[in-house]
């Protein structure tokens, strides 16, 4: 089974008015909301108005505020994406801004407002399905490449271990899987990345 989380962070000094409207769109359907409205319940309508069965939902969590001039949002759902990436977008009166979902990838940008308990849900995915991608900002989760590893994941694009302590235990692992690109914490605590050469890696 496939599984797909999106983010959107927007965060900028534009000056929301009280419940100003904002769009969100995502796989060919677009949904207004007033900017104080967006909660997780908004969250989970808005994926069931795209087309994702509510059964399929994993998580969908939400936040708005014209005080704070804020907009965050993070969703898993169980499903497929084409060429496993898509945009979600939102747009408001003073510009537009994409930022996007992805097929089998753990992506947790620096949320503020919407963290609590999406440490739980990223080892949760991590556990339950076959990860190709991740990145989780807000926390440090040691437990987190364990899991990916276990499943033997190949070809994966992105293992973003930089603020995990000890990961440089792990780049071996993921060059011998193929990884792309690989962030990790070196013996010093110093964070590095390798990117996998064309002509593949050298064990």
């Amino acid at each position: 089974m496939n599984f797909v989380t999106g983010n959107l962070i927007y965060k900028t000094a534009y000056d929301y008015a009280p419940n100003e409207l904002v769009a969100f769109k995502y796989l060919g359907k677009s949904v207004s909301v007033g900017i104080d409205n967006i909660n997780n319940d908004w969250v989970t309508g808005f994926l069931i108005a795209c087309g994702i069965p509510a059964a399929k939902i994993i998580t969908a969590r939400g936040f708005g505020s014209s005080t704070k001039d804020s907009i965050e949002i993070f969703f898993a759902y169980e499903g497929t994406l084409t060429n496993g990436y898509q945009d979600l977008w939102v747009e408001n009166q003073h510009h537009a801004y994409a930022s996007y979902a992805r097929q089998d990838g753990i992506i947790i940008p620096q949320y503020y407002e919407i963290k609590a308990g999406l440490d739980a849900i990223a080892l949760k995915l991590a556990k339950d399905y076959k990860v190709i991608s991740f990145l989780v900002k807000p926390f440090s989760l040691p437990a987190l490449p364990i899991e990916v590893l276990a499943k033997s994941p190949v070809n994966g694009f992105l293992a973003d271990m930089r603020n995990i302590p000890g990961s440089w235990t792990h780049v071996l692992t993921f060059k011998k899987a193929n990884w792309q690109t690989i962030w990790y914490q070196d013996k010093n605590g110093k964070q590095k990345v390798e990117f996998r050469p064309k002509t593949g890696w050298v064990i």
